[in-house]
């Protein structure tokens, strides 16, 4: 497959719209990869924080902080007419360190392998829906980074997706009305989607934060911020090891842990 000419929407929040090293170095070392990275930001962003994010960003948008990343990635691709330039549009947030690993990795084993839309990590189906206590929370690649290839970009069926979505005032109503659904209602659509790691290889129904250790081990190149501020009985109760994360992060990678404690 030939190098991929792609648009990053790149969804970004600060309380006090700061913008922090471990922020400026991901979209750099995402640059190299993306033709296009428009960054939109939730809410205020001091000046000195702009200055920052125009070192690495293609333009940037402030915008009212509503609707989470949901409703910033539906401005990017409207206004963007759905990525219509481009052979690969990536929505990418802000909730993660990295990359741990080169994206060089990610993205020269994703161009080999033939789909319409793409993840880094995924969720494995879970019944009853923790959301809701009922039902089924279906299958789905984790939303902090999901790249959609042209053939889904230009579908009816994919504008219609986000025509109807809405932006939810809670983090768990948004979950539910996105992230929760995209990948089973393209999926039944008739599109195909990959996950970077595997995640029925791993132990834990959600590997990104409850098996992050064994996911590095595997080279995966993003390391969930939640698991810094997570409530701590929760990582206890899945014996969620953040040391021995940590540990292999400076065994085997080049990131600097510094920036790291500097956002923490």
């Amino acid at each position: 497959m030939e190098s991929m000419r792609r648009l990053c929407l790149f969804s970004f929040y600060d309380p006090n719209g700061v913008v922090d090293d471990y922020v400026v170095h991901f979209l750099g070392e995402l640059t190299r990869f993306v033709d296009t990275t428009v960054v939109y930001v939730n809410g205020d962003l001091r000046p000195d924080a702009r200055l920052r994010l125009a070192g690495v960003a293609s333009e940037i948008i402030v915008r009212p902080n509503t609707g989470f990343d949901v409703l910033a990635y539906k401005e990017g691709l409207v206004r963007s007419r759905f990525g219509r330039d481009y052979d690969e549009v990536l929505l990418v947030n802000h909730t993660c360190y990295g990359p741990i690993y080169p994206f060089a990795e990610l993205f020269g084993e994703m161009e080999r392998r033939e789909c319409d839309f793409w993840g880094v990590t995924a969720h494995k189906e879970v019944t009853p829906n923790p959301f809701t206590g009922k039902g089924t929370l279906p299958y789905h690649l984790n939303a902090n980074f999901i790249a959609v290839r042209s053939r889904m970009l230009r579908s009816p069926a994919f504008r219609q997706y986000w025509k109807a979505i809405e932006g939810k005032a809670t983090y768990q109503d948004a979950v539910l009305e996105h992230e929760a659904v995209f990948t089973e209602h393209f999926r039944k659509a008739g599109f195909t989607c990959e996950s970077y790691l595997d995640c029925n290889t791993y132990g834990t129904d959600y590997p990104a934060l409850l098996d992050a250790d064994a996911t590095l081990e595997d080279r995966n190149p993003l390391l969930k911020r939640r698991l810094f501020f997570q409530e701590p009985s929760h990582l206890e109760q899945y014996s969620v090891d953040l040391p021995r994360a940590l540990e292999i992060v400076r065994r085997t990678s080049g990131y600097d842990t510094g920036m790291i404690w500097r956002n923490a």
